[in-house]
């Protein structure tokens, strides 16, 4: 969409506000592929959008590679947010330029109050808070809660990414003022994604053999000692146990030893041979991995819409997934199922995926670039619905 238009001429005019923090990196990548979404849309559909995304954390690489998706990508002063974060929530009679300097028709994810001056929509991409209160300090239980209510009572309109989030939201929001609305997100990468030769990846990482590939932070519901304890398990039974390659942040500041005890679990039950942590790694490199391994595993306690589940759809891999009631909604092509932290059911499924073949499967890419092209349209197409609303 980077097309020379001038955004001030169309009528509308949206801002996604990129979610980039160094504590979670899902957020940009949701952002990412939304703005994809919208720009996947017929030219007739965009004649009098204009999409503009403020990065609050920029690499000149990150701010060129959105310019194929956007009309402008811009970076506030750090004075700057932090005087509109004042203004979009005062109730002082103050003009739009202060709320809204640069005359956006809409803006998303925002959390602005009814005095905003412009159209906004929040998002809660999940109540982890609610399901497993023991991650979380008692205040930032507290904050969540206090944010949620908020957008509650002022947004125009809740996203939830799920049905299950929306059972969440009702219930514990019942006498919202805001609309909830369910949008699924979804994944889908260019076309460069699929032409590229993985091999280069793999030999750069020096993995010479077929592996398994979780791709998750090292955050302690996500499930990494399922799957350590499942190599020991195999272990322990005298089968030679998979290697299992994850990549990740290996930073979970709500519970800062868990990726060194998670370290010491591998040593103690000798599979640390068999479990490679790569860490946070280049998005490009993360997918050719993906393209590469036999199978994902998705070993999580909770999520909200996993954005591996629509990353393995997208690229037409098995994954090995946790049994939650959004994994079963999002239900991807040849998903395989276990009961979350039942080491014995991956350990099966493990044994089991041992007979598919690793590397990119052209036919089933093929298939999976045609179903995600759909879903990314659909996703695009009811954002700017609610855009244009």
């Amino acid at each position: 969409m980077g097309n020379g238009r001038d955004p001030r001429l169309l009528t509308v005019r949206i801002c996604l506000r990129d979610l980039t923090n160094a504590r979670w990196h899902a957020g940009s990548i949701y952002i990412r592929n939304l703005a994809n979404a919208i720009a996947s849309l017929p030219p007739e559909e965009l004649a009098d959008v204009s999409i503009s995304i403020e990065m609050s954390n920029p690499t000149a690489e990150a701010m060129e590679s959105l310019l194929d998706d956007a009309t402008v990508v811009f970076t506030p002063s750090k004075l700057g947010r932090l005087f509109r974060g004042w203004a979009k929530k005062s109730t002082l009679p103050l003009p739009e330029l202060f709320r809204n300097p640069r005359h956006f028709s809409f803006i998303y994810p925002e959390q602005a109050g009814p005095r905003a001056g412009y159209r906004w929509g929040a998002w809660v991409p999940d109540f982890q808070h609610v399901h497993l209160p023991e991650m979380f300090s008692e205040q930032e239980r507290t904050k969540r809660r206090a944010d949620i209510g908020r957008m509650a009572k002022d947004a125009p309109f809740v996203v939830l990414s799920s049905r299950v989030a929306l059972e969440d939201y009702n219930r514990e929001y019942p006498a919202s003022g805001a609309r909830p609305v369910v949008l699924h997100f979804a994944s889908q990468f260019s076309e460069d994604v699929f032409q590229t030769d993985s091999r280069p990846t793999i030999a750069r990482y020096d993995i010479q053999e077929p592996f398994l590939l979780v791709c998750n932070q090292f955050w302690a519901h996500k499930g990494y000692e399922t799957v350590v304890q499942t190599l020991a398990h195999l272990l322990n039974g005298g089968v030679e146990p998979p290697l299992v390659i994850a990549t990740g942040s290996t930073d979970d500041y709500r519970n800062p030893t868990y990726f060194s005890d998670l370290t010491a679990m591998t040593r103690r039950l000798g599979v640390d041979a068999r479990f490679r942590v790569l860490g946070h790694i280049p998005r490009e490199d993360q997918v050719q991995l993906m393209r590469a391994s036999v199978a994902l595993v998705q070993p999580s306690r909770f999520e909200g819409w996993s954005t591996v589940v629509e990353d393995a759809r997208a690229l037409g891999k098995t994954i090995l997934l946790s049994d939650l009631p959004v994994h079963r909604e999002q239900d991807p092509p040849g998903a395989r199922y276990f009961p979350p932290q039942d080491v014995s059911a991956l350990a099966d499924l493990i044994g089991e995926a041992k007979g598919l073949p690793s590397g990119p499967d052209i036919e089933r890419e093929r298939i999976a670039r045609r179903e995600s092209a759909a879903l990314i349209l659909a996703f695009g197409q009811a954002f700017l619905d609610l855009a244009r609303a």
